[in-house]
């Protein structure tokens, strides 16, 4: 079973950087199918039994490294905690791009991002839409409207799919002019929204 990061103590947390350090190296190396939990623990030096206390399988450490590696961009984007604005919309559209530029950049040499890219949209997805839906709940709370859940999803599948189409290989300036575009219609969608980015959405355009 997966132990919460937050429980561990110091040695085992130790442990877990070991586990994600192998994977990672082994992912230079082979396929995600590739890779056996045998692999992964001779390289990171443990047992089996150890490697089990921590992840279901090599899946479920995929998993884990490709999240913690999102959640270390988002970080580098965003405040913690991050009011809900068109800023940190902004940034999280950013982010967004920056992980999807990191993975096709590191993934691609070993031909694994092709076929495991629906796996990680989805995992990317996921972490976008528990972001937004963090902002929105609240404001939904006190002013009612749309559902949360359907917002966030609905915005989340959106910066998605910006990212894939745009992201992936644009430049930080192309970035940046996409990542602001993309703010600007999804900004329609959110009342809270809608007057800041018209306003200084536009003025950005006149600008560029």
């Amino acid at each position: 079973m997966s132990l919460n990061s937050e429980s561990m103590d110091p040695r085992a947390r130790r442990t877990r950087r070991l586990l994600t350090q192998a994977f990672v190296e082994l992912l230079e190396e082979k396929t995600p199918q590739a890779i056996t939990v045998r692999d992964i623990t001779q390289r990171a030096n443990v047992n089996r039994a150890t490697f089990y206390a921590h992840f279901a399988d090599k899946y479920a450490l995929y998993e884990y490294v490709f999240r913690d590696w999102f959640q270390a961009v988002l970080r580098a984007r965003l405040p913690q905690p991050a009011p809900f604005n068109q800023e940190t919309l902004h940034q999280l559209i950013l982010a967004v791009f920056d992980f999807l530029a990191q993975l096709y950049k590191h993934t691609c040499r070993g031909g694994i991002y092709p076929p495991h890219q629906p796996r990680i949209e989805t995992l990317v997805q996921q972490q976008v839409y528990e972001t937004v839906f963090a902002w929105l709940a609240p404001v939904v709370r006190a002013n009612g409207g749309t559902s949360p859940e359907v917002a966030a999803t609905a915005i989340s599948w959106a910066i998605i799919g910006v990212g894939l189409q745009f992201g992936r290989d644009a430049s930080a300036e192309q970035a940046e002019h996409v990542a602001t575009q993309a703010l600007y219609q999804i900004a329609q969608g959110v009342p809270v929204l809608q007057f800041e980015a018209r306003s200084s959405i536009k003025e950005t355009w006149r600008q560029s």
